[in-house]
Parts: C-alpha cells; sequence; structure tokens
C-alpha cells in the first residue's frame, strides 16, 4: 500500500469514527433519527472497503460481508448508547422498544416471511401493541418494511461492486416477492423503475 493511499485509509477510519460520536450525540437528543444516522455510517463504511478493495487488501465478497457486520455492530452500538440515557419518565420511554424492534427488523430484510405477525410473536408482544409503538412515531410496521427494504434495493443499485448483479437479484435479495411487486414499489417511491434509476445514477 502506498503513501497515498494509507492515508486514504486513515481518512476513512476518522471519518467513521466521527460519524459514529456524532450519531451517538445527536440520537440522545433526536433519537427518530437513529435509522438515518446508521445509513449515514453505511456509507462511509462503504467508502472505506471500496478503499481496501481497490488496494488488494480485501476481495469484493469479504468486503459485503465486512460492512453487513460492521453496519449491524454499529446500529447494536447507538441503540445500547442510546438506551443508556433514557429513563420511563421521559417522552422517549417507547422510543429504545421501537428502535430494538426496527433493528430486529433491519437485520432480517431480506426474509420473505418478514411480517408484522412474525415481528410481534419474536418479541413476545400482541400485533396490536407492536402497531402501536410504530403509531406513536408516525410510522406503520408494513410501510417501514418497505421502505426500509426500498433504501437498501437504491444503495445496492449504485454500488459499483454490485454493477453485475441483476436488478431482479437485488429486489429478492431484500425480500420483494417479485420483480413486478418490486417495481410498482421503487417506481412509486422513487419516481422510475429500478433499472432506469441504476442507468440514470451510472451516467452521472
Amino acid at each position: 500500500m502506498d503513501h497515498h493511499g494509507g492515508m486514504g485509509l486513515t481518512s476513512c477510519g476518522v471519518a467513521i469514527a466521527s460519524a459514529i460520536d456524532g450519531a451517538v450525540a445527536s440520537s440522545a437528543t433526536a433519537p427518530d433519527r437513529l435509522l438515518e444516522a446508521c445509513d449515514d455510517i453505511g456509507a462511509q463504511i462503504a467508502v472505506f472497503l471500496r478503499h481496501l478493495v481497490d488496494e488488494g487488501a480485501v476481495t469484493t465478497e469479504d468486503a459485503v460481508r465486512i460492512s453487513t457486520t460492521l453496519q449491524a455492530a454499529v446500529a447494536d452500538h447507538l441503540v445500547s448508547e442510546l438506551g443508556k440515557g433514557t429513563t420511563p419518565a421521559t417522552d422517549d420511554s417507547q422510543m429504545v422498544p421501537l428502535l430494538r424492534i426496527q433493528r430486529f427488523i433491519e437485520q432480517r430484510l431480506g426474509d420473505r416471511d418478514l411480517s408484522p405477525a412474525t415481528i410481534a410473536s419474536a418479541h413476545h408482544v400482541s400485533l396490536r401493541h407492536l402497531q402501536s409503538l410504530f403509531q406513536r412515531n408516525g410510522l406503520s410496521v408494513a410501510t417501514w418494511i418497505r421502505e426500509r427494504r426500498l433504501e437498501r434495493c437504491r444503495r445496492d443499485l449504485v454500488d459499483p461492486t454490485k454493477a453485475n448483479v441483476p436488478v431482479r437479484s437485488i429486489g429478492a435479495c431484500w425480500g420483494f416477492l417479485s420483480d413486478a411487486h418490486f417495481n410498482r414499489a421503487f417506481r412509486a417511491a422513487y419516481g422510475v423503475p429500478p433499472a432506469t434509476y441504476r442507468q440514470v445514477r451510472r451516467g452521472r
């Protein structure tokens, strides 16, 4: 690894550490932005791993696995840090359980059997209670699952390391049961079909 490559990796590592520190601080006052913070950190991790791939330090396949592991660990850390500062007397007393459930969902977005009922069962709560946790924050379980799946698909569509992965495979990887369902949902969210979105972003 040359001097410039080493400096690039160091800069990426500093950026990731800074992003984590900032996310812990901002989540303490705005816990509803935790998943957004996780996405920001995920982007920094992706840059870091692309440096490693370019330098020949890891393979593309290893980079994908490392990225998944790191992002899960970071999210768990953020949820833990948020929980330390949350007491039953605060208005956010329901936020930590919600975030833990959201993290559970996040780790299983590729599971086609993921549903409000299976999530409620896994957390030993009623379906009504689960829906209530989300509704208090202006969300619904099914909509949140769909939006998170679509965001994961969108990120994969523009990821250079996944440039040769077929669009339908990306949709299937994140739990969409059919190409038609994936195309409809993606168009509704982003205004164009996933294949078009990928082509446009590649052309930039």
